[in-house]
């Protein structure tokens, strides 16, 4: 993925991220409209771009439950990608764009803050 595409998708997480959390299907409809050839790319952009956050600490990968809100995965950051990847092949987008949620932690809040500032 292009870099110029990989800190849009990043800047879209953490500015969507400051209302609320983050599905990682708005992601992937960002990276087609970033020029992502075709589901399969969008979603590897958006994977990509989740990795890179998490990776910063700057969100926390979960799911999201009818009843319960947002749940935090216990598995490793790496494991949840694999399993985004996997799910995605097996099942398509319908499957993908809703197995994982992105949460700011507080040094992604303020991440976002300097980039909506700098904006």
């Amino acid at each position: 993925m292009p870099e110029l595409v990989r800190d849009a998708l990043v800047d879209y997480a953490l500015r969507e991220g400051l209302d609320d959390w983050v599905a990682v299907g708005y992601l992937t409809s960002a990276a087609l409209s970033l020029g992502a050839s075709d589901d399969a790319t969008a979603l590897e952009w958006a994977a990509d771009a989740a990795g890179y956050l998490s990776d910063r600490g700057y969100v926390v990968f979960g799911w999201v439950q009818r009843d319960d809100g947002w749940r935090a995965y216990e598995e490793p950051p790496a494991v949840v990608l694999d399993n985004l990847r996997r799910g995605f092949v097996a099942s398509g987008s319908d499957y993908s764009n809703w197995y994982l949620w992105l949460k700011l932690t507080p040094d992604g809040i303020a991440a976002a803050n300097r980039t909506s500032a700098s904006t």
